[in-house]
């Protein structure tokens, strides 16, 4: 009875991700090309289906999201675009093994480091980059790296 649950849930995973993957994939295109409002709003989906499940969470960095709100975080036309793709981040370290490997594989500290560090618009970006640094922190080894970038000072400056 319980090879058949589990193999019953394995199914379902797979089932639920192959609906769900396609919408990622087309997000996550959208960050690299169009405008930058199409990025901003796809950054902002990806922010807001990681902050609500943990399934969409894994799914959204397994198909390659966080170099790209990465590039994002570096290079968005706004304060508000680059606010945005740190809000995803953020939420994305909600996953132990994403705060610990793929975020800082990725870059992700020094860009939310230097987005914390610019001048911006109206604050967004850097209190959203901050959030994704407090996320990230809560694995001991990206603490450390955050710190040996500059975090502290960083986070005292603020």
């Amino acid at each position: 009875v319980y090879r058949a649950l589990v193999e019953e849930n394995a199914r379902l995973y797979f089932e639920k991700r192959e609906k769900s993957a396609p919408f990622i994939r087309i997000l996550i295109r959208a960050l690299v090309e169009g405008p930058d409002e199409s990025r901003r709003e796809a950054a902002r989906d990806l922010a807001t289906r990681a902050a609500e499940k943990a399934f969409d969470r894994d799914l959204i960095a397994s198909e390659g999201a966080c170099p790209p709100l990465v590039e994002l975080c570096r290079r968005g036309a706004t304060d508000e675009t680059r606010g945005a793709a740190a809000a995803a981040l953020g939420n994305l370290a909600a996953n132990a093994l994403i705060r610990k490997r793929t975020l800082p594989a990725s870059g992700a500290v020094d860009a939310l480091l230097a987005l914390c560090r610019s001048p911006c618009d109206d604050g967004d970006g850097a209190r959203s980059a901050c959030t994704a640094l407090r996320n990230m922190a809560f694995d001991a080894g990206t603490k450390t790296m955050i710190a040996e970038a500059g975090g502290v000072e960083v986070a005292c400056s603020l």
